[in-house]
């Protein structure tokens, strides 16, 4: 129940703790969809804006994933046969397996029925500023409930549901490119930015000055990569 002496982590565990996997349903939002959002999904549809002709060539070709696959895992065993690491035990990396497994599933399934869809796309899709907009409320309304209970992980799910669906049906338009979905990357960005004002590190020390100046100076480096993002004027139209 304890993790580098972060005074919260074990009411954030409890709350919402399942015995059988080891882990809290807080933790797993938060560090899946967290990670899965900010730090992997919305840098690289930022990134793919700024070179908008490239954005459907994949990254990575089949050596570059399995270099990549092969860091994580010797990353992953570093991590757990490190005594200081905290590791969790048998079942919390057995129930981690588990989530991970059904998240990469679920990705793999819905990339398929997509791929088999063909529907008509006559809609026009919202400017981008609006995008921005929408974005940015629907990111800040999840991560301004406090996750700690059953409620509170409910509602923030229910509220990323409704932003997945409400993406999904917009994102069918026939003018909806690679700038569009950088500008909901963008939103989700400047929310956790945002937000980054009410808070305090949870490890170590820092002074008003040093928390608030980094504050502003990530929050300005994220609009600038925004901006370079939505001005590019060579984006075309990319079919999904």
């Amino acid at each position: 129940m304890d993790y580098r002496d972060i005074e919260s982590w074990e009411q954030s565990l409890r709350g919402t703790f399942i015995a059988p996997l080891g882990f809290s349903a807080t933790n797993a939002l938060n560090f899946v969809a967290g990670h899965v959002i900010y730090s992997f999904c919305a840098p690289i549809a930022v990134a793919e804006a700024w070179r908008p002709q490239a954005a459907r060539t994949p990254w990575l070709g089949p050596a570059g994933i399995a270099v990549a696959a092969a860091a994580y895992v010797l990353a992953a065993v570093l991590i757990v046969s490190d005594p200081e690491s905290h590791s969790g035990s048998a079942a919390q990396v057995a129930g981690s397996l588990v989530v991970g497994g059904l998240c990469a599933g679920a990705a793999v399934i819905l990339r398929r029925r997509r791929r088999d869809q063909d529907r008509p796309r006559t809609r026009h899709a919202p400017a981008l500023w609006a995008t921005v907009a929408a974005s940015f409320v629907v990111f800040l309304a999840a991560e301004m409930v406090p996750p700690e209970t059953w409620v509170g992980v409910g509602i923030t799910t229910a509220v990323f549901i409704a932003g997945t669906v409400l993406l999904a049906h917009v994102s069918r338009s026939c003018d909806w490119g690679v700038r569009h979905t950088a500008a909901v990357a963008i939103g989700a960005l400047l929310s956790r930015g945002t937000l980054a004002f009410t808070y305090y590190p949870l490890i170590g020390q820092t002074s008003a000055v040093q928390k608030y100046g980094h504050n502003v100076v990530t929050l300005a480096i994220v609009g600038l990569a925004g901006w370079l993002a939505l001005r590019n004027p060579t984006a075309t139209r990319m079919r999904r």
